[in-house]
């Protein structure tokens, strides 16, 4: 069918403006849905001990010289929207999200940082199991004579089939799976080099692919989107100092990587300011602490020695200066998106 499927299936623009109200329905959250969430909060401390601690990395300890420290640096982008909307046989709407995806891992040498790899992709990306196979495969072949890459997002599931009708829940799924690529695109590029320590921004969870539990890695989350710590702990949380952290813990979601965590705050006072997560395998960090048991602290002082002092930047409180530097490179790898959507419009004829 090639590039008239779009045509064929009633493609209409998307226009642009404000988000699209939630009218009937609230869109579920994305994270760990339904699975299991174990947490061990007795690690360091007993829960009811919880206190802000400030880091003890030992006499004359300097990061740049710390030989367990991230030289690896690795960030991805997602930049895209919803372009168009296709009729679907059941008469609901179905998003087509066109982005442009990239990773890209940046390595300390000789104390700068460089550019070591990269990889960018464009993609359309729509729910590809509403429409018939032969036809996805046929779109699959045109798109990739353009330089596009076809990526399929399953229809939600649902309770009720007049939530299909839910247009930000079907813009959630093809954002999602737009995302997941995008987060293998940052796995293959951080797995190159699996003996050198390497941050990763964001968790290690669920883009673990590759990963195993003793796998020197790092990920630092900025945005919290889910509550892991106890009264004590959240208590512990927003008394933090910049430069402390609270007590370790253990996470672990099912059968999936298990992973040693604590917050620091990078800067500021307020509650919820300036804090980030930091995570690292958990078999990872048994074998470090018991080669150094100060390694925790460590890695603490050393994360909060990349805090970005960039104060133009809109994310600094919670930013580590190379990893805001992996993302301009990867940034600059990117064409505007205006122009990407427009030759998509052309393409299709929309």
């Amino acid at each position: 069918m090639s590039l008239r499927f779009f045509s064929d299936h009633g493609a209409l623009r998307a226009e642009k403006g404000p988000p699209i109200p939630d009218l009937f329905f609230s869109v579920p959250s994305e994270d760990d849905e339904g699975e299991e969430l174990r947490i061990d909060l007795s690690i360091e401390r007993a829960p009811a001990d919880w206190q802000p601690v400030s880091p003890d990395p030992g006499s004359g300890f300097t990061p740049a010289a710390w030989p367990h420290r991230p030289r690896r640096f690795v960030d991805g982008k997602d930049v895209g929207e919803v372009v168009a909307w296709l009729r679907a046989g059941g008469g609901y709407l179905v998003p087509v999200r066109l982005s442009q995806l990239g990773a890209v891992v940046l390595h300390e040498v000789d104390g700068e940082l460089r550019r070591e790899r990269e990889s960018v992709a464009r993609a359309v990306t729509l729910l590809g199991d509403v429409f018939p196979w032969p036809e996805i495969e046929g779109l699959a072949i045109a798109l990739q004579e353009h330089g596009l890459h076809l990526l399929l997002a399953r229809l939600p599931e649902v309770k009720d089939e007049a939530e299909l009708f839910d247009v930000e829940r079907m813009r959630a799924a093809v954002q999602r799976r737009s995302g997941n690529e995008m987060a293998a695109l940052e796995e293959h590029l951080a797995a190159l080099k699996p003996e050198v320590p390497t941050l990763v921004d964001g968790r290690l969870e669920p883009r673990s692919g590759g990963r195993g539990p003793r796998t020197p890695a790092i990920g630092v989350i900025k945005t919290q989107r889910q509550r892991y710590l106890h009264s004590q702990g959240l208590r512990t949380l927003h008394e933090l100092l910049p430069g402390q952290r609270t007590p370790l813990f253990a996470l672990q979601i099912e059968e999936r990587l298990a992973v040693m965590s604590f917050y620091l705050r990078l800067w500021g006072r307020s509650p919820g300011y300036g804090v980030v997560r930091v995570e690292v395998p958990r078999g990872y960090y048994e074998r470090m602490a018991a080669l150094d048991a100060a390694y925790a602290d460590r890695l603490a002082v050393t994360l909060h020695a990349h805090r970005t002092r960039r104060g133009d930047y809109g994310r600094a409180p919670v930013t580590l200066d190379p990893v805001l530097r992996a993302e301009e490179s990867l940034g600059a790898l990117l064409s505007p998106m205006q122009q990407i959507q427009s030759q998509f419009y052309r393409l299709t004829r929309m």
